[in-house]
């Protein structure tokens, strides 16, 4: 009996021992790594990505570490660059180097390496050189473009009038037109926005921003991934399978070589002319993702930029004033505003930078990686771990802007009511993974606001509580829901 109960003590204290010792040493600091906090056994450095507002969490590991800081996480490590000079150095300079993306993250084996944003080496460059041309091809950057983004605004004025002075949510709205501006370049046609597959496309698509970004600290540990995998192909199936799935098989039904009506036609084409024996990374699950990512970049970041700008200025009445006096007085109500009317409109560009750095709409860019383990600034950087580039720690700098709290479009004016070209205002990000469509964010952004105020005034209702301003920190950092007024002028 005795001997029975001291093997079992042993094996207590053995189990105890290995207990310990995994703990110790699966969340202990690599040597060599950015300085960051001490881990915690077992859950490492995750209480820091906890905090109600991950980017003050940043921004106080920041002064505490300096721009390049790091945090052990489960298995696996996060490295946080922060600051213009130091995001430029890295992302920029070294382009070369961080230009990966990490293999080890959720939404990354849910899309199993597809698509354009989510791959790296040759594969991402062969299909984002083809992208660019085949969308500059449609438009994308250029003049004609202008016609169908001013259509699609249009939809959404009519709607904003339709609600004849009552307060409503704008987010599904804007949301719709701009979405369809996206459809009208993919697959060649718009939808109205009353329709329920469109309406619920939207919504998945909406709410998914939320649930991936959400679920970022479980990257680092196997079982929650598992979990964490399972939601985002939940949110994954109707976006891809249901309807972008239905219509490129319409497109290849359909199909006519001699007749190239949009992208998907042009990308189907693409897949016939491969070279026998020749592996193809152009072919219909690829296709699928491509489209779904255009879908959920052009759409989300340009609603959100969208909603903040209208929450800024219904905030802002006298710089709302100007803007619209600026408008009247170079476009008039009487005609719509044209491509050639963006360098007469200095006070409305002034806004939508001013909107886009106060907005913070992608705070932390897209996670990068490198392709074999790497040193910078004397800080070593392992294959496996994801490094952040933290836009917000520019877009927010104290040291730039000196009031960077305070809306004031002034800020990027000149004595003479110049536009400014300032360096640090990088909403897209930079280096070689930047925005593969802002010059078509950049368009909407103008014809959008400058429609809106042109034939709106935009205020809060006085029955409801003033807005949060705080955000809701997603794969975008959204506003929370607010309802406005839109008095036709």
């Amino acid at each position: 009996m005795l001997d029975f109960l001291l093997d079992g003590y042993v094996s207590i204290i053995v189990l105890l021992i290995t207990f310990c010792l995994y703990s110790y040493w699966g969340t202990r600091r690599p040597p060599g790594l950015p300085p960051g906090p001490i881990p915690i056994p077992l859950v490492g450095n995750i209480p820091s990505l906890l905090a109600k507002d991950t980017i003050a969490a940043f921004a106080r590991l920041r002064d505490e570490y300096g721009d390049i800081f790091s945090l052990v996480i489960g298995n696996g490590v996060l490295v946080v660059v922060n600051g213009y000079d130091t995001i430029k150095e890295v992302f920029v300079q070294n382009g070369d180097l961080f230009s990966e993306r990490p293999q080890n993250l959720g939404y990354v084996k849910v899309t199993r390496g597809l698509g354009i944003i989510n791959t790296s080496g040759v594969k991402w460059k062969e299909q984002r050189r083809f992208a660019l041309s085949t969308l500059r091809d449609f438009g994308m950057g250029r003049v004609q473009m202008f016609d169908r983004i001013t259509n699609e605004c249009q939809k959404c004025l009519n709607n904003f009038a339709e609600q004849n002075g009552r307060p409503f949510d704008p987010n599904h709205v804007i949301g719709a037109s701009v979405c369809n501006v996206i459809c009208n370049v993919v697959f060649g046609k718009g939808y109205a926005h009353d329709d329920p597959e469109f309406l619920n496309y939207l919504q998945v698509m909406h709410s998914s921003a939320q649930k991936v970004g959400n679920t970022a600290f479980m990257h680092f540990f196997p079982l929650l991934q598992f979990f964490a995998n399972r939601a985002l192909m939940k949110a994954d199936a109707p976006i891809r399978r249901g309807f972008i799935g239905r219509h490129v098989q319409e497109h290849q039904r359909t199909f006519d070589e001699n007749n190239m009506r949009d992208f998907v036609d042009v990308y189907l084409k693409q897949m016939e002319q491969r070279e026998p024996g020749e592996m193809p990374t152009f072919h219909y699950e690829n296709l699928l993702q491509i489209v779904s990512e255009f879908f959920f970049a052009g759409t989300e970041t340009t609603t959100t930029t969208l909603r903040w700008a209208i929450l800024f200025l219904a905030l802002h009445p006298e710089q709302q004033t100007v803007v619209q006096e600026e408008i009247d007085r170079v476009v008039g109500r009487d005609r719509k505003p044209t491509a050639n009317d963006r360098k007469s409109l200095p006070l409305t560009e002034a806004t939508i930078l001013e909107v886009q750095r106060l907005g913070d709409v992608v705070p932390l860019s897209v996670p990068h990686a490198v392709a074999e383990e790497t040193v910078i600034n004397g800080y070593r950087i392992p294959t496996n771990a994801i490094i952040l580039p933290n836009l917000s720690s520019v877009l927010n700098s104290k040291e730039l802007w000196g009031d960077p709290e305070v809306f004031r479009p002034a800020r990027f004016l000149d004595k003479e009511t110049k536009l400014l070209k300032v360096d640090a205002h990088i909403p897209f990000s930079l280096g070689k993974r930047m925005c593969l469509g802002e010059s078509l964010a950049r368009m909407e952004l103008f014809i959008f606001l400058t429609m809106m105020l042109q034939s709106f005034t935009f205020i809060l209702p006085d029955t409801e509580p003033s807005p949060c301003l705080q955000g809701v920190l997603g794969i975008t950092r959204m506003p929370h829901q607010y309802n406005i007024i839109a008095t036709k002028r």
